[in-house]
């Protein structure tokens, strides 16, 4: 399959955007030593090595000048760069900026990266996206893992069970008993390349232990020697690389929860959301460190949807200006909004605000969407000129192959999800929340406007105090091959798919049976229903309800909990549900036979 057009537009979604470029190089002549050049106080620039092969350092910075645009270069030796200079250093690098960075910035210490991956941590706590070279002239092998064990966290996955552990070192202890020094060599027997392939792809490095494909060749050498079964081999596989990770984890970043990936084979490159870093080696690769970078993002390959996110990010950053003008016309309505923010009650500021800042985002976007839909149309074009097989294709491009049935069922499952529901939000309980109350889960259906805080009435304050009347619709869980078969009720929008916090999706129905009713009931929210802010919430919005049941004696009582938003439909699917829950209620029974007998 002929693919090469792709890299035409992994370039234009990252390399295009690039406008300025940071050189951090203990190396390179910074612009206060060539503008203190023969005044006697550049004693520590005299003694840097770039004087002796200048034309090195003027090729490097010559390459990005002649692109076009020309970048704009900016240089820091790196010299006394502590924490609270790195935080510095960092934090005004944009997006769009790239960063060259020298592994060894101080050159009192031979082959130590560790200012370098200080500042690495710093870009990927960030909120920008950067692109970032890693020069150096060491070995490539020894950076990228220096790089990415200072950038990983520790797992606890990593770890096996203390049965499994307790029974691996029973394992090693019975050999050693025959073989002398079979300890150290079977924990010597692996190190950081075998921990991170096994840790990036967990079941495949099982199976290459297995057959003693590299890194494992050594230890599964060793088990052999040992006589050990699979099962076995298994469960002492698990141990060692546990003890590579004690080994290591006084380089690794303790606190650290960036989802790293990487590609241990050249060339090599390390991801997160936030960074993509690429390495060059500066004896063998020379000055094209943009040349570098596309070859490292080729190898990564990213998928169409992070080239349309990537090209969209660097379209706000180009256009984004220009689009206000044509928005800022509609003064008269702006000043209306502003005056409605101004005079906003404080229990629905919240609210007033997210909507004027959806609608200025909304017009802007409106201007630069059509700029990277031409992208996209470019994309799709050239992809299809290209092969016909278009499973195939998505194979490729995004690792998953659909014509797996249980992949497809996941990816339908995502996508409802995705066009149905949103991330729970706002500052109190809206038509749409999906809240979890009594062991059950529940849609609050009453209308948005009858939900505003600000918007009770007197006379429903007086009957009700701070507890808001709403009306919800019980959800219940349905099974995957019921929704599945049921395409009626996909289409009539029956069911509602929700993402759940661990990352899961949950698909429910309005009512139980096709021809069943809602249940719906009436709650009432405490604090007109404005959600908590206690520190019990534990991130998750709270709001404290009640309803009244039948108890044991056929009496009516009250029950009160604490109801948990779990999910929140957007709204033209929540309007839906609205639609159907007022059907039922207004539904006329009519008076005609289907037979005579009953």
């Amino acid at each position: 399959m002929q693919t090469d057009h792709y890299e035409s537009f992994v370039a234009e979604a990252y390399i295009d955007p690039i406008r300025s470029v940071v050189i951090i190089d203990d190396d390179y002549p910074t612009y206060e030593e060539m503008l203190s050049s023969g005044s006697g106080d550049d004693a520590v620039g005299k003694s840097k090595a770039w004087r002796n092969n200048p034309e090195r350092i003027r090729r490097v910075i010559r390459r990005f000048r002649e692109r076009t645009p020309p970048l704009l270069v900016d240089i820091h030796d790196g010299r006394n760069v502590d924490t609270e200079r790195e935080v510095a250093l960092t934090s005004h690098l944009h997006q769009s900026d790239l960063l060259v960075l020298d592994y060894q910035l101080d050159p009192a210490r031979t082959n130590d990266g560790t200012a370098a991956i200080g500042i690495l941590r710093q870009l990927i706590a960030n909120d920008h996206f950067n692109l970032v070279v890693v020069y150096t002239s060491h070995g490539l092998d020894h950076v990228f893992y220096d790089v990415l064990t200072g950038l990983s966290g520790i797992s606890d996955e990593a770890r096996p069970t203390p049965v499994d552990a307790a029974a691996a070192q029973e394992l090693i202890d019975g050999t050693e008993d025959r073989i002398e020094g079979f300890r150290k060599r079977i924990l010597e027997s692996m190190y950081r390349e075998a921990y991170f392939e096994c840790r990036g792809s967990p079941a495949k490095a099982v199976g290459n232990m297995l057959r003693g494909k590299p890194p494992y060749a050594d230890f599964k050498a060793i088990c052999d020697e040992a006589e050990w079964n699979p099962h076995e081999r298994k469960k002492v596989f698990r141990y060692v690389l546990s003890d590579v990770q004690d080994r290591l984890s006084g380089q690794m970043q303790p606190d650290s929860r960036a989802r790293l990936d990487w590609s241990s084979n050249a060339p090599y490159w390390i991801q997160s959301d936030t960074i993509f870093i690429a390495f060059s080696n500066k004896a063998e690769h020379g000055d094209d460190l943009i040349g570098e970078l596309k070859h490292a993002l080729n190898a990564w390959n990213p998928e169409p949807s992070r080239l349309l996110l990537g090209k969209l990010r660097a379209d706000v950053q180009e256009y984004g200006v220009s689009a206000q003008t044509p928005i800022l016309t509609s003064k008269r309505a702006f000043a209306l909004w502003y005056l409605r923010l101004l005079r906003a009650e404080e229990n629905i500021h919240h609210q007033y605000v997210a909507e004027v800042v959806a609608r200025h985002s909304d017009q802007a976007l409106s201007i630069i969407l059509p700029k990277v839909e031409v992208f996209a149309q470019r994309l799709i074009q050239a992809e299809r000129s290209m092969t016909e097989d278009y499973v195939g294709l998505c194979r490729k491009r995004f690792r998953v192959d659909l014509s797996k049935a249980p992949v497809e069922v996941e990816a339908l499952l995502e996508h409802n999800a995705f066009v149905c529901a949103g991330t729970p939000g706002g500052r109190h309980l809206t038509t749409g929340h999906i809240f979890e109350l009594f062991d059950r889960f529940w849609i609050c259906l009453s209308p948005a406007c009858d939900l505003v805080p600000s918007q009770v009435g007197k006379a429903q304050l007086d009957a009700f105090g701070r507890w808001l009347p709403f009306m919800a619709v019980r959800l219940h869980c349905v099974a995957t091959k019921t929704w599945r078969k049921d395409r009626d009720g996909i289409t009539s929008g029956r069911y509602v798919f929700v993402r759940r916090d661990g990352g899961g999706i949950d698909c429910f129905s309005f009512c139980e049976h096709v021809n069943s009713t809602p249940e719906w009931r009436l709650f009432h929210a405490e604090n007109v229903g404005i959600f908590a802010t206690d520190d019990d919430s534990n991130g998750w919005l709270r709001f404290a309800a009640s309803s009244t049941i039948a108890s044991d004696t056929g009496q009516l009582e009250p029950q009160h909990g604490s109801a948990r938003i779990v999910g929140q439909l957007r709204y033209e699917y929540a309007l839906n549900l609205l639609h159907r829950l007022g059907g039922s209620l207004t539904r006329i029974g009519l008076d005609f036979l289907s037979g005579v007998h009953p």
